[in-house]
């Protein structure tokens, strides 16, 4: 090495260890997936690997302080670099970053193009005013949103801020930095879930693309949705039957544990002491009816012992008492004056259906030949051939931003009258994506006759048929999800000898208004529906 090494020099060394210890660990981890490494020469082999990778690991962030610590030229490069060590403010090093892996250039472009995403300031009110120092949340947050770029955990995140050279650039750190420790990540995320305040952070960064021109009132945009698992695990209904009585009276005795002394049947300790997973429930049907009749029968003792003007003001307000009642309320019933478990075909569908008392919220969800126990999450990202594809939101919360779009592309789930018509109405927004399925085998051969073949006149009231008969009754209402909609009949004496009944319906009763619906859904939604784009 030159006495005087120029910069850019010492800077490519910096790197070339760097990417040396990567691929040393990426070396290690792929032969320890191997199944040589399981024998006995394997494990010698994949203990020096280890130790090489952690020995290079701990070497390469030393190795670029030492090696830029030496004297340099005096070039004017060099001399900026004396006066202000950090990175961000050298142009070599940003120049040579820049001709790195595309990793690399995406962690610069954070930096290089977005600027200062986050402030200390935004998060100031989730840590206390006295106490020891924390770790700057800015740099937290910015750290976060780069971990969940590339998909790392935060024990590999904390490692990427202590050696990598475009991790450092983008948070401002110098080059001797040691960064944190990985529990910090893990705290400060608990912190936003505390206080509610994750949004800020995906608001920091909408706002940041929005400033550098990112962000625009795009013309284009898609939606789809993704699911988000529960962080419980999957309780079958006896245990999650169980499980919810046991949360019950755990809280009920902190709570008023000398009332749940004199209420509790002693025998109940032998039965709810124990989580569901440690217990041995009956492998025979019948028995496991049994057992959980027996576990329904001692819910709506306490339930009903809660409920009595003798119980402890403010219990029937616990929450484990609440998730309680509403889930006796769907897995039990009184079957001649006794508690019965209900049959699955009179379980509530799974939009209301609770399936652990430790998560209220969480449902179980299907998509196709996928199913899963937790949410279901709706993404929006901009979709312009001449801009980045970045996550944004749904119309609301756009049209607060002021970032409304044209055209918006959505699947079949998406696709209703009432959908297009909301949002064409609220937002002049045109909603695109494919019509569901006719599972009607007449109509899909044409032989049967859906609402597109009867006249609607919204300002007389009345429904003309193919035959031109009209309509006998014209009601308003409302359908069990609560959308207005129009119900319509026609009078039997003209649907009885009708030639084209066959067409219209297979009922041999009276014809409401055509096969598989009897009403028509409102005014604009019934033209939007006509109108929708199947593109």
């Amino acid at each position: 090495m030159p006495a005087a090494p120029p910069f850019a020099e010492l800077l490519q060394h910096a790197a070339d260890a760097q990417a040396l210890s990567r691929d040393v660990v990426r070396l290690t981890a792929d032969f320890a997936r191997t199944a040589h490494s399981t024998n006995r020469a394997g494990s010698a082999v994949l203990a020096h690997l280890a130790m090489a990778a952690t020995m290079s690991s701990h070497a390469a962030p030393c190795f670029a302080e030492t090696a830029l610590s030496l004297s340099r030229s005096s070039g004017p490069t060099d001399r900026k670099y004396r006066e202000n060590r950090m990175v961000i403010d050298h142009a070599t090093a940003r120049a040579f970053l820049r001709r790195t892996s595309e990793s690399l250039r995406d962690a610069m472009r954070v930096r290089d193009v977005l600027g200062p995403v986050f402030a200390d300031s935004q998060f100031e009110e989730l840590f206390p005013v006295r106490g020891r120092p924390a770790v700057s949340p800015a740099r937290l947050a910015l750290a976060s949103v780069l971990q969940f770029a590339e998909g790392l955990t935060d024990l590999q995140t904390a490692h990427a801020v202590r050696s990598r050279l475009d991790w450092k650039y983008a948070l401002s750190l110098e080059l001797a930095d040691t960064g944190f420790d990985f529990s910090v990540l893990s705290e400060f995320r608990a912190r936003l879930a505390e206080a509610d305040t994750g949004r800020a952070v995906f608001d920091a960064v909408l706002r940041a693309a929005g400033e550098a021109g990112l962000v625009k009132e795009v013309k284009r945009q898609r939606t789809d949705a993704t699911h988000v698992l529960a962080a419980t695990r999957d309780l079958s209904r006896l245990e999650f039957a169980v499980e919810t009585l046991r949360a019950a009276l755990n809280q009920i005795a902190g709570a008023a544990g000398d009332w749940l002394a004199m209420v509790a049947a002693p025998e109940w300790f032998d039965r709810y002491s124990a989580r569901p997973e440690d217990s041995r429930f009956p492998s025979r049907w019948a028995a496991r009816v049994e057992h959980s009749d027996q576990c329904g029968a001692d819910g709506t003792l306490l339930l009903q012992a809660a409920w009595s003007p003798q119980a402890p003001p403010g219990l029937r307000a616990l929450p484990a008492v609440e998730v309680l009642r509403r889930t006796w309320v769907q897995q039990f019933h009184q079957v001649d004056g006794a508690v019965r478990w209900r049959e699955p075909k009179n379980t509530p569908p799974g939009l209301i259906r609770l399936r652990t008392p430790h998560e209220p919220e969480a449902r179980t969800g299907a998509k196709r030949d996928l199913g899963w126990s937790g949410y279901k999450v709706h993404l929006s990202k901009t979709c312009e051939p001449d801009t980045p594809h970045l996550i944004t939101h749904i119309h609301t919360a756009l049209a607060e931003r002021g970032l409304l779009l044209d055209e918006h592309l959505v699947d079949a789930g998406y696709v209703d009258a009432e959908q297009i018509h909301h949002a064409r109405r609220d937002h002049s927004i045109g909603l695109v994506g494919p019509v569901g399925k006719v599972t009607n085998r007449k109509q899909v051969a044409g032989d049967f006759f859906d609402n597109t073949h009867v006249t609607v006149d919204w300002d007389q009231c009345t429904v003309t048929c193919p035959d031109g008969r009209t309509n006998t009754v014209w009601s308003a209402t409302h359908s069990h999800r609560g959308t207005p909609v129009t119900r319509v009949r026609f009078s039997p004496r003209d649907c009885g000898p009708c030639p084209l009944r066959a067409s219209c319906t297979d009922s041999s009763e009276r014809r409401d208004l055509l096969p598989g619906d009897a009403r028509l859904q409102g005014r604009e939604q019934h033209h939007s529906g006509g109108r929708h784009d199947e593109r």
